[in-house]
């Protein structure tokens, strides 16, 4: 298995979310569970990590409608605890070791405070005993390269307005160095939600050759990605190539025309066929089955990989193919996904499963199940089966 990039996320009243921790394994993740059952909304985590990695947190916040459209719409919690809190615990592998020695996970905290109109954020980089390397509080901020507990008297400093995230912008010369490790390794998640393969699409018009060299979130750019994908890895190219031959017997090649000042058109090239498909004709599925595909071969992809429903405009029998994909991928990276499709969710082991279901309070909760749950139920464990049978639960009926 490769190394664990995130190894679990704490939610505390953020949407659906009362104070939730949800392990992940190392390599796939697979979130099944009924519609308004919160999987979206742990994948909203990641999207706040993202944004705040990019300097658009404040951005994000208010796309989401502020703190009061986040906070949580039931009253369990008292109001006093009611701050928004998102923590991710990052293996060692990933960032140490550290200066001091330390060579174990740690955990990087996110906290949103305020009201309708206005919030700070602060930041905890800690050990999980709560010795810490890093905190903010409203922008002014404590850094050592050696943990530690007390901080009463510490000299702070002045970096920010307490609206963005700070560990991502220290420079490697900071007491606090390791921050660049930080921003490298997360800064690279990637998050898609859905693809747009509108007949307006910008993928099935003209574009310029290169541009952003990694997949857009609603995969707009996925031929200039794909262009750059074919001059930096032709192996990846390959693969992008022989994954589509997997679902389309027809495929052979893509083709490109280029013309005035790089632009390029691109074309499918099919068996029997004279001329080739101009992407303006190529089907929905398939334009959204090539950008999965580029999102997970691409150069420039991260180390975690989400995506929301990946089955959507799919034929059920691509699913197999796609589950092969991930599989693959994941032995390179940490994959994340949502899915309502018991076609794919069968190709995964059941260790992958993650099952979100609200509980009395309409808060959500996440469980897990092993093999050994389910000893002398099943002679072959078939999740996406078990799932409907209502084994696992995460139904309606």
């Amino acid at each position: 298995m490769p190394f664990v990039m995130i190894k679990s996320v704490r939610l505390v009243n953020f949407f659906s979310f009362g104070d939730c921790t949800i392990e992940l394994e190392p390599d796939l993740n697979v979130l099944v569970g009924v519609n308004g059952s919160g999987k979206s909304n742990l994948l909203r985590a990641f999207q706040l990590l993202k944004a705040g990695i990019n300097g658009r947190l404040q951005e994000q916040v208010a796309q989401w409608g502020g703190l009061n459209s986040i906070h949580p719409k039931n009253l369990v919690r008292p109001i006093i605890h009611r701050q928004i809190e998102v923590a991710f615990t990052l293996s060692v592998d990933v960032i140490g070791p550290w200066k001091d020695g330390y060579e174990d996970d740690i955990v990087y905290r996110i906290v949103l405070l305020g009201n309708a109109n206005d919030f700070t954020v602060d930041e905890v980089v800690e050990r999980p005993d709560g010795q810490r390397y890093f905190d903010s509080l409203g922008g002014s901020i404590f850094a050592s390269a050696i943990a530690i507990v007390e901080r009463t008297g510490i000299t702070r400093r002045k970096l920010g307005n307490g609206k963005e995230l700070l560990v991502p912008t220290l420079a490697f010369e900071e007491a606090f160095g390791e921050s660049s490790f930080i921003r490298f390794h997360l800064g690279g998640l990637d998050v898609y939600k859905a693809f747009n393969t509108i007949e307006e699409a910008p993928m099935r018009t003209a574009v310029r050759a290169t541009g952003i060299d990694k997949l857009l979130p609603n995969g707009d750019n996925v031929f200039q990605v794909l262009n750059v994908t074919s001059l930096k890895s032709a192996p990846d190219y390959d693969a992008i190539e022989a994954g589509l031959q997997d679902v389309n017997e027809q495929f052979q090649r893509f083709r490109m025309n280029v013309y005035g000042q790089g632009s390029v058109e691109f074309y499918l090239q099919e068996k029997g066929l004279d001329t080739p498909i101009h992407a303006a004709q190529v089907s929905d599925g398939t334009l959204c089955y090539l950008c999965l595909l580029v999102a997970l071969y691409q150069p420039e992809r991260g180390r975690v990989t989400v995506f929301d429903e990946p089955e959507r405009n799919l034929h059920p029998d691509m699913l197999v193919e796609l589950g092969k994909q991930l599989e693959k991928a994941s032995k390179r990276r940490q994959i994340i996904l949502t899915t309502h499709a018991p076609g794919l969710l069968n190709q995964f082991p059941l260790r992958a499963v993650r099952v979100f279901e609200k509980d009395e309070y309409n808060q959500t909760q996440v469980r897990q199940f092993t093999e050994a749950d389910f000893a002398g139920w099943y002679e072959e464990f078939a999740p996406g089966q078990m799932w409907r049978d209502g084994a696992l639960g995460g139904n309606r009926y």
